[in-house]
């Protein structure tokens, strides 16, 4: 076997170096309405050209599997009236090898994020010294903006008024624990963003503003973000946090329905964030993939600060003016991150339950107080996907909507459907998924005998898991009322009830609020074929029709091959417009994308402390 370049000739070079039949996908989770084309490797021949096919009701089905060319069958999958869960396919050749894959039929992504409201609300959020113990929050604010729920928001608005004064201080908004852990402050930063969609109340976006101008104390001169000696402009992306921000700010300064006064105020406020911005994009461009993280700072190529890295670049990207040089040199450098970090998503393996997540290796004795073994002491193991998968997410889907290369969309949506399927179909939020075949560990349970006392309690149990999903311990192991806790009580953390940071999963449905609940995507390939996401599309003449899954839908992003008239069904009624050929191009009902940044006047370099003309 020679040379293999690009991730794609692998699994044709396993098929044709051995004996053994492998299988893959174009897309590993399906909605109910999509279809996906499934391809086996194999250089022995299939006897019976047919992939056995077992769904969740234990039914079984028979895809017929078409030769293509020597070594190569191919088989279309339709979820149409499929049932939602799991479906297991094998496949045996001649020489009498067998091969298994998992595809999964999902749930419309607006029941994911409902279920994630509840879960944010049935595992409580907590006062910790970490903002993975709050990080529901993010879901409680994007499912009440889209689907409000009197009861459950109003129970979740009580918990933020509960956790919030226990973190930060009322009227200065500065920070009573951990001064110095930046993503606590860009976290809550973001949080307040998402509040403000939802209640239109300045005082959040005031809230956030004063978060935002906290973060910028954290920002050398050389445009990063740092705690101490170690940079962590790509801990839990800082930036990006302050981008949500900014988007808000510009759409306040372009709102003819408020005073002039104070349209430049919000003005001035986001030009000074801007140049911020600007200075931590061409400090990560500088480092050129060299980047620390939190408790790692050189011992290892690490998924998070190559993930955030990317998101940033490319979501900064889209920010900037489509002819502008920077928007090019942060894709660029956002893809040369990704291409690399490709080593660390789960790009090969045939199962829906782990295609496309990161892995992850350090959060289980934090998250979930996985207890060590003789073997493990610090009980460590593969995590994939965790919460955290989901930062790469973004920079996967923004570099498609920069490039309109398809492989990001198909790696984004199969991270995607990865990650949704913690949430059980069931309604039961989950951790994350352990791929490993075999772990031996000590995992935290609830203390039953302690809890038939009204005591609130846990205990290690000894426990060989793998292949499985990891439950959530906040639903039970819950703060004391009205109380700050300890994030984790690994490697010598405070041992305080409550203790825990698994609500970091909630990342997960932050990403798909932002980049699926309310869009579409259809991509023309080069045969002609139409790959088409939340959407389904019609040819009409010479145009296309298309038709939104949800009516949450407002966005629709096309790339077609050829110019076409293409007109949207969206649930508001029908938009048309006509899309050229290359780049992705959005049509778009009641919600637009930002529109791209342009400085009033150029930005001069000034320390984080100075005001603008427009500030107070």
């Amino acid at each position: 076997m020679g040379p293999l370049y690009g991730i794609g000739a692998i699994k044709p070079a396993i098929a044709a170096a051995s004996l053994l039949p492998v299988l893959h996908a174009s897309r590993y989770t399906l909605a109910a309405d999509e279809a996906c084309r499934v391809t086996v490797f194999s250089r022995s021949p299939l006897p019976e050209n047919t992939l056995t096919l077992n769904g969740p009701d234990g039914g079984t089905r028979r895809l017929p599997l078409e030769p293509d060319k020597p070594g190569v069958y191919r088989a279309l999958f339709r979820a149409a009236g499929a049932a939602p869960g799991l479906y297991t396919a094998r496949v045996r050749n001649a020489a009498g090898y067998e091969a298994e894959m998992c595809l999964f039929v999902r749930r419309p992504w607006s029941w994911y994020i409902q279920a994630a409201r509840k879960a944010a609300a049935d595992a409580p959020q907590k006062a910790s010294t970490h903002a993975e113990s709050w990080y529901g929050f993010y879901s409680a604010y994007t499912a009440r903006r889209y689907f409000p729920d009197a009861v459950l928001d109003g129970r979740l608005e009580r918990r933020f008024h509960e956790v919030y004064p226990l973190l930060y201080q009322s009227g200065t908004g500065l920070p009573l624990v951990q001064e110095d852990r930046i993503q606590n402050h860009s976290s809550m930063l973001g949080i307040f963003v998402c509040r403000y969609a939802c209640t239109a109340d300045i005082a959040d976006l005031e809230q956030a503003h004063r978060l935002a101008e906290l973060v910028l104390r954290f920002q050398r001169e050389d445009g990063g973000f740092y705690k101490g000696d170690t940079d962590y402009t790509s801990v839990i992306y800082p930036a990006k946090s302050i981008m949500e921000l900014v988007r808000a700010q510009l759409a306040r300064a372009e709102d003819a329905r408020i005073p002039p006064e104070d349209r430049a105020l919000w003005r001035g406020r986001a030009e000074r964030h801007m140049a911020a911005l600007h200075r931590a994009m061409e400090h990560l461009v500088g480092l050129d993939g060299n980047f620390q993280t939190e408790g790692a700072t050189a011992s290892c190529y690490e998924d998070g600060a190559n993930s955030c890295s990317a998101a940033q670049l490319s979501e900064f990207a889209l920010m900037l003016a489509e002819d502008s040089p920077d928007r090019e040199r942060y894709t660029e450098a956002a893809r040369r991150i990704l291409e690399k970090h490709a080593s660390h998503e789960q790009a090969l393996v045939p199962d829906c339950r782990m295609a496309g997540g990161t892995l992850r290796f350090w959060e289980a004795q934090y998250d979930v107080e996985m207890g060590g073994t003789p073997s493990a002491p610090r009980a460590q193991m593969m995590n994939s996907p965790h919460g955290w998968s989901a930062w790469n997410i973004y920079g996967l889907f923004h570099l498609y909507e920069l490039t309109g290369e398809v492989r990001y969309l198909e790696r984004g949506m199969n991270a995607m459907g990865a990650c949704a399927q913690l949430m059980g179909l069931d309604g039961t939020l989950r951790w994350a998924f352990v791929p490993d075949p075999q772990r031996q560990t000590r995992v935290f349970v609830k203390d039953e005998a302690a809890a038939a006392q009204g005591r609130v309690a846990g205990r290690h149990a000894e426990r060989t898991i793998g292949e499985e999903y990891v439950p959530m311990i906040s639903s039970w192991w819950t703060a004391p009322p009205h109380t700050q806790v300890s994030g984790y009580t690994a490697m010598g953390g405070a041992v305080t009830q409550g203790a825990a940071c698994d609500n970091d999963v909630h990342e997960v449905f932050k990403a798909m609020g932002e980049l699926v609940l309310t869009k579409a995507y259809i991509a023309e390939t080069g045969d002609g074929h139409f790959e088409c996401y939340n959407a389904s599309c019609t040819p009409d003449g010479e145009g296309l029709v298309v038709t939104p899954a949800e009516d949450v839908v407002a966005q629709v992003s096309v790339r077609l091959t050829r110019e076409r008239a293409v007109a949207v069904r969206f649930s508001s009624g029908m938009t048309a417009g006509t899309v050229t050929p290359g780049k992705p191009r959005w049509i778009c009902a009641a919600e637009r994308p930002a529109r791209a940044y342009k400085p009033r006047r150029p930005p001069r370099r000034k320390p984080n402390n100075e005001k603008t003309e427009a500030d107070p």
